[in-house]
């Protein structure tokens, strides 16, 4: 009785969640229940509270930090995208952005380790990839007498929390960082198993401090080389632009081990310690046109009492 109770519950919740009739291509990410994103081609909708608004990706234009802005429900919003990935901040009400501002990475719930089939997860992780990132060394210094080492420690438990709710962003995590001469410098990428993608937000990236990015160094150029001897040999030299974004970088074929050589890198404005935010897979959430009838660009839901927001009427 208990078994059939709970499935009526658990059809009852589906048919609130996917109310909308679009269920093959709306994913709900965000803080709550009442935000969430989907995509069609390059048109984003953005679900908050009973409205929706649309942006076409050329709508976000790059301010003088290198970040990508746009206006979205009348208020300036930055966002990441890139490798199945996007993160908005919403700049007047930072708590409807993807992002939970009340997060604190150093309470223990955050990191909460759990070990299955040999594989290593942390706190509201759905799957985790890459099994270690050795780094040639990592800048340490002292502010207001606490020493802060930008290892990769961040990166891999802190920056982009998943669970089957939410994302949470946590604006404070620290990238990885060295104050040696970054040229020559290698990274190496071990995953658990082979894989055919890297994921790379370069620089120093937080929302509330967004110069931090053009006032570090970031990666321009890398050269990627197979580190496994099991798979096809293979070197990929990979630009990037100079703005914030997650880069999906794709190898020839699948592999257990990569080794990223720094070739170059923009010259920060301030400081001298290049700044790599996010080394890691994909999303593995996928967002993106999961159904092609709806891949349109209308997302006229009034008779579902999701209606176009207007000025916020």
């Amino acid at each position: 009785m208990k078994k059939i109770l709970f499935i009526i519950i658990f059809n009852i919740l589906l048919i609130n969640i996917y109310a909308f009739d679009i269920e093959k291509d709306l994913y709900f990410w965000g803080i709550n229940v009442h935000q969430a994103l989907e995509k069609h081609g390059n048109i984003i909708a953005f679900y908050r509270k009973g409205f929706y608004d649309t942006k076409d990706l050329k709508d976000f234009t790059v301010n003088e930090n290198g970040w990508y802005e746009s206006s979205v429900f009348g208020n300036k919003h930055a966002v990441i995208y890139g490798g199945d990935f996007f993160i908005y901040y919403d700049y007047k009400n930072p708590e409807l952005s993807f992002y939970d501002p009340n997060a604190d990475k150093n309470k223990k719930k955050w990191s909460i380790e759990e070990t299955v089939n040999n594989k290593i997860f942390y706190c509201g992780d759905r799957r985790k990839l890459v099994k270690k990132i050795t780094v040639p060394d990592a800048l340490k210094e002292t502010i207001n007498g606490k020493e802060i080492i930008y290892n990769t420690f961040d990166m891999e438990h802190f920056f982009v929390h998943l669970s089957d709710e939410y994302i949470t962003f946590f604006k404070d995590s620290n990238p990885w960082a060295t104050s040696k001469e970054p040229v020559g410098l290698e990274i190496t990428v071990d995953y658990y198993e082979p894989y055919q993608f890297l994921t790379i937000l370069n620089g120093y990236v937080n929302p509330t401090n967004q110069s931090l990015y053009k006032k570090n160094r970031r990666l321009k150029t890398i050269k990627i080389i197979n580190n496994d001897s099991k798979s096809e040999p293979f070197e990929l030299v990979v630009n990037f632009e100079d703005t914030v974004h997650f880069e999906e970088i794709k190898f020839p074929c699948t592999t257990s081990s990569v080794k990223i050589k720094i070739m170059d890198y923009y010259e920060g404005s301030k400081y001298k310690d290049l700044c790599v935010q996010y080394i890691g897979s994909k999303m593995n959430l996928n967002f993106y046109d999961n159904n092609p009838t709806w891949n349109t660009g209308t997302f006229e839901y009034e008779e579902n009492n999701i209606k176009k927001w207007n000025s916020g009427t």
